[in-house]
């Protein structure tokens, strides 16, 4: 009898083992995708809750800088707040030591270095606390006399120039009649915002800045005396 093929059946083999080879291959490259699929995805999440991370801590960091700028800058609204009541002779018993009044206030503000009270004539009519000198709250004089502008705060100032930065908050005060009767004023240390900046570690090329609303810089560090007062579109 004639057959045709291969009797031993080597060649039915050769082929199974072929088809073998294909299919390991094939499940080989499919657990590669596979894996790396996975790989791919455990990447981005992790590269996610890095970002997630970051972000927070960015919040939290940008929280804390706000609440060190606020307790001084608060207290000191406070303290021009209860300065004005008591110069305007309201709220306070009759007879107060003002200068008694200044010095306690001053001591209340964090950063706070020296408090002004200037007369309707823009003459010094009471001072604590450092050298007062040409204020830069005579700066501002003109706009307090004009209206009730509220508080203001002044660009940084170093007049003169041998003293250290500071940065002035000032406010109106009222005769009986709502006439102009003065100016009442702290100066906060620009030093005290600048060391609280430097102890925080923000890498080498980092910064930290203070701005005014108006986008003027009161405070930074590293330190840039130039920079200072300045006004920088979009902050």
């Amino acid at each position: 009898m004639v057959t045709n093929g291969d009797p031993s059946g080597f060649g039915a083999r050769a082929l199974d083992v072929g088809r073998l080879r294909w299919f390991l291959l094939a499940l080989v490259l499919a657990l590669a995708a596979a894996i790396g699929l996975v790989l791919s995805v455990a990447i981005r999440l992790a590269s996610e809750r890095t970002l997630e991370t970051a972000q927070r801590q960015t919040a939290a960091f940008a929280r804390t800088l706000e609440e060190h700028a606020a307790r001084s800058l608060g207290a000191a609204d406070a303290a021009l707040n209860a300065l004005t009541q008591a110069l305007e002779g309201r709220g306070y018993f009759v007879g107060f030591d003002p200068a008694l009044l200044l010095r306690d206030r001053l001591a209340m503000v964090p950063g706070g270095v020296a408090a002004v009270w200037l007369d309707a004539e823009g003459r010094v009519a009471l001072g604590a606390g450092a050298t007062i000198g040409d204020w830069p709250v005579k700066a501002e004089f003109a706009a307090h006399r004009k209206s009730d502008a509220g508080i203001r705060v002044s660009t940084p100032t170093a007049e003169p120039d041998d003293r250290p930065w500071t940065i002035v908050l000032s406010r109106r005060l009222a005769g009986p009649d709502g006439e102009f009767a003065g100016v009442v004023a702290l100066a906060l240390a620009g030093a005290y915002f600048g060391n609280y900046y430097a102890s925080v570690d923000v890498g080498a090329d980092g910064a930290i800045s203070l701005w005014r609303d108006d986008g003027k810089l009161l405070a930074r560090h590293p330190a840039s005396p130039a920079a200072l007062g300045r006004v920088y579109a979009g902050h």
